[in-house]
């Protein structure tokens, strides 16, 4: 201390001396009021001192370079997606159409009609049903399968059976029994009912052999 007084000027010496009597006051206050706690004084002696090295040229700031600030190393790498999380590739395959989806290029029914002439070709390969629906009875054509009322067409419908498309032949005498019949067949949906157009009028017109008993 005394080596640094030298070297230093008058006003220097003021300042050291008063950090002394400041220094002193300051522990003899400390002894004082910490007397009360665990052991006498207030344990300044106890506390470690550190030698800090301090830059000759440090105007009083402190560099902290980046490196040492804790967390400045980024977010971690989150990696590649995962695949199995839905939605990273899209939304998912429908898959196929429904096969039971009836094809909506297909129309309803229509009650369809065969001349005399086309049905006589037809009977000799005979691969369809022939119902006779005039009441009264007033004969058949040969090869006829059954005789039915039109107006019972519940009958009709059971003797044809559950398959829609199965080829069916009706007639009567003229045209009006067996359309009529046949129309109703058509809206409960079969689709492959014929009537003999002009009926067995105009087959026996035509001189194709006839049933008359």
């Amino acid at each position: 201390m005394e080596t640094l007084l030298r070297a230093t000027g008058p006003g220097t010496r003021l300042l050291a001396t008063m950090v002394t009597i400041v220094g002193m006051t300051s522990l003899a206050g400390c002894d004082s009021s910490m007397d009360g706690l665990d052991g006498p004084g207030c344990g300044c002696a106890d506390v470690p001192t550190e030698d800090v090295a301090v830059d000759p040229g440090d105007s009083g700031g402190s560099d902290v370079s980046a490196a040492d600030v804790p967390g400045d190393e980024g977010l971690p790498d989150s990696g590649p997606a995962d695949p199995d999380v839905p939605g990273d590739d899209g939304p998912p395959d429908p898959g196929p159409a429904d096969p039971g989806t009836p094809d909506p290029g297909v129309g309803p029914a229509s009650l369809g009609k065969v001349s005399p002439s086309v049905l006589q070709a037809e009977m000799a390969t005979k691969d369809f049903l022939l119902i006779n629906v005039h009441v009264p009875y007033a004969g058949q054509i040969p090869g006829t399968d059954t005789h039915l009322t039109y107006a019972n067409v519940d009958a009709i419908a059971a003797y044809i059976g559950a398959d829609v498309d199965r080829r069916t032949v009706i007639y009567c005498l003229t045209n009006s029994m067996s359309t009529s019949a046949g129309n109703q067949l058509v809206a409960r949906g079969y689709r492959a009912i014929r009537y003999l157009d002009g009926g067995m009028i105009a087959w026996k017109n035509a001189g194709y052999p006839f049933e008359s008993d």
